[in-house]
């Protein structure tokens, strides 16, 4: 056995030792240091046949230097007794261990305050920490455990919006598949007038329902397909076809004017030319259009979840 000296304390370390050991007169013998398969470990942080080494990037997580039994897990009793109130505190999971995980986070937390790394240098030197030192440390853990608590709730608030994204999506598909359905039932009960002049008038009560019948699933198909539009055109994958819409979204203009302008400028047309022939098959070849387009919409939507 060999034993190393500091001003500061006394190191006593059992070569080839896989152990810490308390020998007979009570003093404590640390496992072998820095060996491991008969070479030494350079830039090795921790004692024992580990091995562990730090690449130059990572922080040393200055608590898991107290790591006495050389296990990557930290118990409260190997910290000193003026920093055993950070262990409970550290330890999330509240498996009476601090891991290396757990650790690095708030090691790397302290790194990121202000003067943290003086914090973390006086805790690395100071075996007994000064009262100043504690106190810094521990407004520095409570700031930690805020901003723990903070990032927590944003994402139990991610999750609910999520979640309720989810249920509203679900249920729009579904209105989007009850009104396609009506509109192609509607379609194959309404069949659209053939090899007449479009300036013939149809006056009957019939032709003239069918018409305002057309005009109202129009009206809610084209919303439909309206605010699909707007809510893909946040994806990044997401390309409008229409050119015209493309402009719209490009160019950053207001997409959704421009459609319930328009739109309501042809249904306004329709139904004030509905006893035309020619508006009735307008009517119903457009209502037809808007079924389609329905349609390819939940096709698209059930792909994407998918």
């Amino acid at each position: 056995q060999k034993e190393a000296t500091s001003p500061k304390e006394i190191i006593r370390i059992n070569a080839g030792g896989a152990a810490t050991e308390i020998d007979s007169t009570g003093r404590k013998w640390l496992a072998d240091q820095g060996f491991m398969g008969g070479r030494p470990i350079s830039g090795n942080r921790f004692f024992g046949n580990s091995g562990f080494r730090w690449a130059p990037t990572q922080s040393n997580m200055i608590f898991m230097n107290h790591d006495e039994d050389v296990n990557l897990r930290l118990d409260e009793a190997e910290l000193p007794a003026s920093l055993r109130f950070v262990h409970p505190r550290l330890d999330e999971d509240q498996n009476g261990v601090a891991t290396v995980v757990e650790v690095a986070r708030f090691d790397a937390f302290i790194l990121g305050q202000p003067q943290g790394s003086e914090l973390k240098e006086e805790l690395m030197e100071d075996t007994a920490p000064s009262e100043p030192t504690i106190a810094r440390l521990r407004k520095t853990l409570d700031a930690y455990e805020a901003e723990a608590d903070r990032l927590d709730a944003e994402v139990v608030v991610q999750l609910s919006t999520a979640k309720q994204a989810e249920w509203s999506s679900y249920l729009f598909t579904v209105i989007a598949m009850m009104l396609a359905a009506l509109s192609f039932g509607h379609l194959l009960t309404a069949n659209p007038p053939r090899r007449q002049r479009w300036a013939q008038i149809d006056a009957s009560p019939i032709a003239t329902r069918t018409v305002i019948e057309s005009l109202v699933l129009i009206g809610l198909l084209s919303c439909v397909d309206l605010l699909w539009t707007t809510t893909m055109s946040t994806e990044v994958h997401f390309q409008e076809m229409n050119p015209v819409g493309n402009h719209f979204l490009l160019e950053g203009a207001s997409l959704t004017a421009f459609k319930v302008v328009s739109l309501a400028s042809a249904l306004a047309l329709l139904f004030f030319l509905r006893k035309f022939k020619g508006a009735q098959l307008a009517s119903w070849w457009t209502c037809m259009v808007c079924t389609l387009v329905t349609f390819r919409w939940i096709v698209l939507d059930s792909a994407m979840l998918s």
